[in-house]
């Protein structure tokens, strides 16, 4: 892994929810940042607060050439999966 290399995630277990990103340098971890979020909190919130936190995260640093890994999926009522920004059959 060349350069920065930013990992984000949202998750819920039972009525806790939270999100976290971990910035990883040439390999090595540089930074970590752990956001606990309201009980109400959807796992939908908990990504979308992760890659804000990210992005806020990169304008402090005043960084570039930053490679994002983000991972959310949407399950809809048809079945499908966007997982990755991919269609998937369930």
């Amino acid at each position: 892994m060349d350069g920065d290399n930013i990992f984000t995630d949202g998750s819920r277990i039972e009525d806790k929810v939270g999100c976290a990103f971990v910035n990883f340098r040439h390999g090595i971890e540089v930074e970590s940042r752990k956001i606990r979020l309201s009980d109400g909190a959807t796992v939908f919130k908990a990504e979308v607060a992760a890659i804000k936190e990210e992005v806020e995260y990169i304008r402090e640093k005043d960084m570039r050439n930053v490679k994002s890994r983000f991972r959310f999926k949407i399950i809809c009522p048809y079945g499908i999966e966007l997982a990755d920004g991919k269609e998937k059959d369930n």
